[in-house]
C-alpha cells in the first residue's frame, strides 16, 4: 500500500486530460524537478556531517562552528524560500491584458478562452497562456513569465551562493580530515553531484544575463536562433524560403476585441523548455 501511494505521488507520465496546472508543486512531478530536490537535499545533509567531522577537530572552536553553521543553513533556507515562490506563482494570463503597447499584436486563445498580447504564449505542458512567457523549466516543473522571471533570477543567484558555500565546506573538511573515515566517504560521494549542479547554475547565470542585458526573453532568443540556422541553411542550399502553412485550427486566433490602433494576427502555441 505504502509502495503503490509512493509510486502515485511521482507519477510522471504526462498530463493528458489533467487541465491546467495550477503551480509548480502540483503533480505528477517532473524527473529533473526531483533530482533538483534530491541534490539540495543531499547537499544539506553534506553539510550536517561536515559539522560533525569538524567538531572533532581540536583546533575548531564554537563560536566558529556556529557561525559557518547558520550562514550555511541560512543561505539554504533563502534558496528553499525562492524555489518555493517561483513554484508557486501564478503565471496564468489575465481575462485581458493589463498593457497592450502601440501597434502591439492582439491575440485570442480559443483554449483558454481569453484575450492575449503578442508576449503571451499557450504552454501545451502546463495547457494555459502564460503571461511575459519566458521558457517552461523543466527543473522547477513550472513556467517562468512575468509573474516570477525576477524572482527565478534570485533563485539562480542564491542557489550558486549555497552551493559555493557548501561546497566549499564539503571540500575543507575532506581537506582537513582523513579519508579512511566513512563519514568522509559519505560527503565526497554527496559533494559531487552538488558541485556539477555548480557548473551548470553558472552557464544559466550567464545565458540569463546575457538576454536580460540584450532585452529579449528565453523564447525570443530560441526563435532568432532557429531563424538565422534556418537562413544559413536556406543561403547555403540556395534554395527561397518557403513559409510553413498555419494550422488549420491555431490555438491564438484573431482578437474581435483588438482596438483600431493594433493590428491582430494569428498565432501557433509554443512551448519552450529549459534543458
Amino acid at each position: 500500500m505504502t509502495v503503490d501511494l509512493v509510486i502515485s505521488w511521482f507519477m510522471l507520465e504526462e498530463r493528458k486530460g489533467r487541465g491546467r496546472r495550477r503551480h509548480g508543486l502540483e503533480r505528477p512531478l517532473h524527473p529533473k524537478q526531483v533530482a533538483v530536490i534530491m541534490i539540495f537535499a543531499a547537499s544539506l545533509l553534506c553539510v550536517g556531517l561536515s559539522m560533525h567531522l569538524l567538531s572533532n577537530d581540536q583546533a575548531a572552536t564554537v563560536v566558529g562552528l556556529c557561525t559557518i553553521a547558520t550562514v550555511v543553513i541560512s543561505l539554504f533556507g533563502i534558496t528553499a524560500t525562492f524555489f518555493v515562490r517561483v513554484s508557486m506563482a501564478d503565471t496564468f494570463a489575465p481575462v485581458t491584458p493589463r498593457k497592450v503597447l502601440p501597434n502591439e499584436k492582439v491575440l485570442h486563445c480559443r483554449v483558454c478562452d481569453r484575450t492575449v498580447n503578442s508576449r503571451t504564449k499557450h504552454c501545451i505542458c502546463c495547457a494555459k497562456c502564460v503571461d511575459g512567457f519566458d521558457h517552461h523549466c523543466d527543473y522547477l516543473n513550472a513556467c517562468v513569465g512575468t509573474a516570477n522571471i525576477s524572482c527565478f533570477r534570485k533563485l539562480i543567484l542564491s542557489s550558486i551562493i549555497y552551493l559555493i558555500a557548501q561546497t566549499t565546506l564539503a571540500w575543507y573538511t575532506l581537506a582537513t580530515q582523513t579519508l579512511e573515515s566513512s563519514v568522509a566517504k559519505v560527503i565526497l560521494l554527496l559533494s559531487l553531484p552538488s558541485s556539477a549542479g555548480l557548473v551548470g547554475l553558472f552557464v544559466l547565470a550567464g545565458f540569463q544575463t546575457y538576454i536580460f542585458a540584450s532585452g529579449m526573453t528565453t523564447f525570443q532568443f530560441a526563435v532568432h536562433l532557429a531563424q538565422k540556422k534556418r537562413k544559413r541553411v536556406t543561403q547555403k542550399l540556395k534554395v527561397p524560403t518557403v513559409r510553413s502553412k498555419p494550422p488549420q485550427q491555431p490555438i491564438h486566433t484573431i482578437s474581435r476585441q483588438a482596438t483600431p490602433m493594433v493590428t491582430a494576427e494569428k498565432s501557433e502555441p509554443a512551448t519552450l523548455h529549459l534543458v
